[in-house]
C-alpha cells in the first residue's frame, strides 16, 4: 500500500527473508528492539554488506518526542526564557574513565552498577567521609507522587533532605531576586548521593550569591525523568515563569538546535577527575563534581543574570497539548466534516469481544469514532501488541480511527492510580485532573461531543473514574454513554479482559471462542 508516498509491505515474521533484502528499512512493531534482532534478524545481521537498516516503532516515536520536545523547548525561548541542556558527550576521555569504574567494581567481585559498596566510600565522600555521615546520605528517603499530573520528589523533612511542595531545598535562597534558574531531570539533578547543602543547585546558588546577583535557584529534579520527555516538559508547563528566567535541563543527553548544551564531560577532563569521586557513570557523582558542575554552569549562565529581566508571566502551556499530542497524530484529520464524534478510551489487555462490542455500538451512534489506546506499558501484553490488537480488531469498521493515548490520557503522569489499583487520598483529584484534560485540551481540537464506556461492575478505581467522568464531562458538553458489558453465553458473566489472561496462562484455549475475536487469536498465535 501507498503511505506517505512510500510503498509498505505488511509481513509476516515468515515472510521477512522474502522482503529482507529488497526494502529500505525494516520496522519491527515490537517495542523490545532487541529481542526483534535476536529473533528475526540474527541470520541477516552479521552481513555488513545487507545495507539494511533496523527500526522500531518505538524507537520512531521515542524520537518523535524528543523532536517535540526540542520544538517547545524552543518555543520557551522565543518567548523570552533562556534554555540550556545539560549533557555527557562522550569521548577518550570517558573510556578512561569507563575502565577505571569496571575495574573498582572488579575489585569488589561485583558488576558495575549504581550501587556503592563499604570499601569505595571513603574515596567516594572524600573529605565528608565518616562511615555515618556515608550511611546517611545513602539512605536519603527519596521518594516520588504524582501532584495534579505531575511527577514530584514527595515532601519530606530531616537533617540532610528537605523537600516542600516538590522542591529540594537549595541551600542560600535569597529573599529577593530578580530572575529565578530551574532545574529539572534526574539523579544528579535532584542530587541523589548529596546532601542539600551540596547539590548542584546550592552550589550555583552559593557563586550567585557571591557574586551579588539577585538570582533565585530552584531544584525541582525528580526520579524517573530519565528518558521521559514528556514527564520533564509537564513539570515544566507547570511551573509559573516570567520573562528572563532560566531553564536548566537533562533529557537523556539529547541535545536540540537552537538551545545552549553544555558538556559536563569536558569540566571533569579539565581537572582530570578520576572514578573514585563517581559511581557508575560522570552523573551519578559526588559533591565535589556537584560543584564543579555549578560553576561551569555559573560561568555560561552569568552572562545571561546580567541582563535585565521583567515580572511578564510566560504561559507555558498554552499549546502544550496541542503541540505535543494533537500535531502528532491528528494532522491532516478535518473533525468538523463530521456531525457526531464519539471517543472511547481503551487498554484492551488483550482486545476481546467485549471491547469490539462497545466499539459496534459506539458507532450506532456516532458519525466518527476514535479509539485512544492506553500507551502506558503497564500490562500483561505491551503496548505494540495491545495497540496492533486493536487495529486488527476493527479494520473492517469504517469511520473508525485508533491512535495512541499518549501521555495526557489515562496516562502514569495524569492518573496513576489506574495503573497500580490504589485508593488514595489523592484519587479524586487525579481522577478529575485526567478528565479535564481529556475535555477542555483535546476534546475540543477533535469536536468531541460523546465518550463511551462499559459499565464497570468490579473495578472500583474504574468505577470511580466513570463516576468522575458523568460529573465532569456535561460541564464541557461532552455526554458520556455507559454501555452494558456484553455477556457470555456459556455460564453467564461478563466478558472481562482478566478472563482472557487467566485461560492464557491456564492454557484453558478452548473458553477463548467465546472471549476474543479471531484478530486477537491470530496475533496471539493461537491459530492455524
Amino acid at each position: 500500500m501507498e503511505l506517505c508516498g512510500f510503498f509498505v509491505i505488511k509481513a509476516t515474521y515468515a515472510e521477512i527473508k522474502e522482503y529482507f533484502y529488497q526494502a529500505d528499512w525494516i520496522l519491527a512493531a515490537d517495542e523490545d528492539e532487541r529481542r526483534v534482532i535476536d529473533t528475526i534478524f540474527s541470520e541477516y545481521i552479521n552481513d555488513e554488506n545487507n545495507g539494511i537498516k533496523l527500526i522500531t516503532y518505538r524507537n520512531i516515536v521515542t524520537e518523535y518526542d524528543y523532536n517535540l520536545a526540542g520544538y517547545y523547548l524552543r518555543e520557551l525561548k522565543c518567548n523570552g526564557i533562556e534554555v540550556l541542556t545539560l549533557n555527557i558527550v562522550e569521548n577518550q576521555y570517558w573510556k578512561i574513565l569507563k575502565s577505571e569504574i569496571e575495574d573498582k567494581y572488579k575489585a569488589v567481585n561485583k558488576g558495575v552498577s549504581d550501587k556503592l559498596y563499604e570499601s569505595m566510600y571513603e574515596n567516594f565522600f572524600a573529605d565528608l567521609y565518616s562511615e555515618a555521615y556515608a550511611n546517611e546520605i545513602l539512605n536519603l528517603p527519596f521518594a516520588v507522587e504524582n501532584s495534579k499530573g505531575v511527577i514530584n520528589l514527595r515532601d519530606y523533612s530531616s537533617c540532610y533532605y528537605n523537600v516542600l511542595n516538590g522542591e529540594r531545598t537549595t541551600v542560600g535562597q535569597p529573599e529577593f531576586f530578580k530572575k529565578t534558574i530551574f532545574f529539572y531531570g534526574p539523579c544528579f539533578i535532584y542530587g541523589h548521593y548529596s546532601e542539600d547543602a551540596n547539590t548542584i543547585e546550592s552550589y550555583l546558588q552559593k557563586y550567585y550569591n557571591e557574586a551579588d546577583y539577585d538570582v533565585r535557584v530552584v531544584n525541582y529534579g525528580c526520579p524517573g525523568y530519565n528518558r521521559q520527555p514528556m514527564m520533564e516538559l509537564s513539570s515544566i508547563i507547570s511551573t509559573p515563569m516570567n520573562r528572563g528566567d532560566i531553564i536548566a535541563l537533562y533529557m537523556d543527553g539529547r541535545s536540540f538546535e537552537g538551545i545552549t548544551d553544555i558538556n559536563l564531560l569536558d569540566t571533569l577532563e579539565s581537572h582530570m577527575i578520576t572514578a573514585d569521586w563517581m559511581v557508575d557513570y560522570p552523573l551519578h557523582c559526588n559533591h565535589r563534581i556537584n560543584e564543579l558542575y555549578a560553576k561551569k554552569i555559573f560561568e555560561e549562565t552569568e552572562s545571561k543574570v546580567r541582563e535585565n529581566g521583567n515580572n511578564e508571566k510566560v504561559f507555558a502551556d498554552k499549546y502544550f497539548v496541542k503541540s505535543l499530542y494533537i500535531d502528532k497524530y491528528f494532522t491532516g484529520f478535518n473533525p468538523f466534516e463530521y456531525q457526531a464524534i464519539g471517543a472511547i478510551v481503551m487498554n484492551c489487555n488483550p482486545f476481546t469481544r467485549g471491547h469490539r462490542y462497545l466499539i459496534e455500538e459506539a458507532v450506532k451512534i456516532v458519525d466518527f469514532l476514535i479509539v485512544f489506546v492506553v500507551e502506558e506499558d503497564e500490562s500483561f501484553f505491551t503496548f505494540d501488541e495491545r495497540f496492533s490488537m486493536v487495529c486488527d480488531g476493527v479494520e473492517d469498521l469504517k469511520n473508525v480511527m485508533v491512535v495512541p493515548s499518549g501521555p495526557f490520557i489515562l496516562s502514569k503522569m495524569t492518573f496513576p492510580e489506574y495503573f497500580i489499583k490504589l485508593q488514595d487520598e489523592d484519587i479524586f483529584q487525579n481522577t478529575e485532573n485526567d478528565i479535564k484534560i481529556f475535555a477542555k485540551q483535546i476534546a475540543p481540537y477533535l469536536n468531541l461531543k460523546y465518550r463511551f464506556v462499559g459499565e464497570e461492575p468490579t473495578d472500583a478505581v474504574t468505577r470511580q473514574y466513570n463516576k468522575a467522568m458523568r460529573k465532569v464531562l456535561p460541564q464541557y458538553g461532552i455526554e458520556l454513554i455507559e454501555i452494558p458489558r456484553r455477556q457470555v453465553n456459556v455460564g453467564g458473566g461478563v466478558i472481562s479482559a482478566t478472563n482472557v489472561r487467566k485461560c492464557l496462562i491456564d492454557g484453558d484455549f478452548d473458553k477463548l471462542d467465546e472471549l476474543i475475536p479471531e484478530s486477537t487469536k491470530n496475533l496471539l498465535g493461537l491459530t492455524i
